[in-house]
C-alpha cells in the first residue's frame, strides 16, 4: 500500500513512500490542495468554476478534464492513486493512505483546545 504525505505549510510538497512527486502544473496543485482541504465529493461544475471563473462552462470543464488527467498521470508515476472521479464528481479516495500536515495540525489543535472531558457547545 502506498503511503503519501502532503505538506502544505511552506511550499506544497507531496511524497509517496518517501519519494517526492513533482506536480508541475499550478492548477493541478491547486486542485489537489483544495480536494485535500475539503475531503468530500465536489461537482465538476463547481471545481471548474472555482479554477477557471472567467471561462464559459464548456471550456472550464474541458480544462478540468485535462488537469485531472495530467494530475492522475503525475500521481500514478509516483505510485499514488489519490483521486476518484465520476462523470459528475471528484474527490480524494476516501480510504487513501494520505497524511496532510494541515489536517494533523488542526486535529492536534482541537485536542489541545477541547480536552476529552469537555463537550463542545453549539452556537
Amino acid at each position: 500500500m502506498t503511503t503519501c504525505n502532503f505538506y502544505l505549510f511552506g511550499p506544497p510538497r507531496l511524497t509517496c513512500n518517501g519519494k517526492n512527486i513533482a506536480i508541475n502544473l499550478r492548477k493541478a496543485l491547486a486542485l489537489l490542495t483544495y480536494l485535500a482541504a475539503n475531503p468530500q465529493p465536489h461537482s465538476r461544475d463547481a471545481l471548474a468554476t472555482l479554477l477557471w471563473p472567467n471561462k464559459e462552462t464548456r471550456i472550464a470543464r474541458a480544462n478540468l478534464r485535462r488537469t485531472l488527467y495530467d494530475l492522475a498521470q503525475q500521481l500514478m508515476a509516483g505510485g499514488a492513486q489519490l483521486i476518484e472521479s465520476t462523470e459528475e464528481t471528484v474527490q480524494l479516495v476516501p480510504d487513501a493512505a494520505l497524511w496532510i500536515d494541515v489536517v494533523a495540525f488542526q486535529q492536534s489543535l482541537t485536542q489541545y483546545l477541547l480536552p476529552a472531558s469537555t463537550t463542545p457547545v453549539a452556537p
